[in-house]
């Protein structure tokens, strides 16, 4: 017989999600208490739209944007497997315009430290994470947390497990599932425009 420690390990505890509510809480304090808001605004959105690990959009160069098909490609990934990350219609332009603003060439990071070519760091932007959680008053989160939030509120808006595990880039349905938590489902069976057109989107590419 051969089996895997691994395998066997307890069940890991749910990682705190934030609700809707309080997500938009936390955009509020981000928006009302920020020293730079269109970084950490564009930061935040980016992380709570597209579920992607903190390292992950932090390392962002420019040049791993696509700003007319509105994607990102992943080339820095926990399991070093490449991905395309689709973006919300719009997101595209945004990008553009925070390009000019900060006058950034394509071989530079898209959220810079103090050089251009050098990335914020990962506890930078939890300071900021837990920053702004404090001054709207919510309890005291991991920025991992923001990757949770995004797998239940996608999964309880009935998109199903297989696209979310390729949203995350997860290589195991099980992983995927401990993401998700049980949470509560309003509008049941309602078709949104704006998510048929993203999931349409996202399936094209494959």
């Amino acid at each position: 017989m051969r089996f895997k420690l691994n395998d066997y390990n307890p069940a890991a505890k749910p990682i705190r999600i934030l609700s809707r509510h309080e997500l938009l809480r936390f955009l509020h304090s981000l928006i009302s208490h920020s020293d730079n808001i269109i970084r950490d605004t564009l930061l935040f959105s980016l992380l709570l739209s597209t579920g992607c690990r903190i390292s992950e959009i932090t390392e962002l160069k420019v040049s791993d944007l696509n700003f007319e098909d509105e994607m990102i490609t992943l080339l820095k990934t926990k399991n070093k497997i490449q991905r395309v990350i689709v973006l919300r219609k719009g997101f595209g332009s945004l990008l553009r315009k925070y390009q000019s603003i900060n006058e950034l060439k394509d071989n530079e990071c898209l959220f810079p430290g103090k050089e251009k070519n050098i990335p914020i760091t990962r506890q930078l932007a939890s300071n900021l994470f837990k920053k702004y959680l404090l001054l709207a008053n919510l309890p005291d989160l991991r920025i991992h947390s923001l990757r949770h939030s995004f797998a239940t509120h996608m999964r309880n808006e009935g998109m199903d497990l297989l696209t979310l595990m390729e949203l995350l880039g997860h290589q195991k349905l099980q992983t995927t599932l401990n993401y998700t938590q049980t949470y509560y489902t309003r509008n049941a069976h309602i078709r949104i425009k704006e998510h048929e057109e993203f999931y349409q989107k996202f399936r094209s590419r494959k």
